[in-house]
């Protein structure tokens, strides 16, 4: 389990990062976002 939230957490920041530089609109990063958050989620509640 650590090696899939260490990877979560890899994908937030990038995804961070492409907001922050404007490669990313605000509505595609809430959509990325929600799904990254659901997926801690149903790793948490796995675990």
């Amino acid at each position: 389990m650590a090696i899939a939230q260490k990877e979560i957490n890899e994908t937030i920041y990038w995804i961070e990062s492409l907001k922050e530089t404007y490669y990313l609109i605000i509505g595609q990063f809430e959509s990325i976002n929600i799904d990254a958050i659901e997926i801690i989620k149903i790793a948490y509640n796995d675990s």
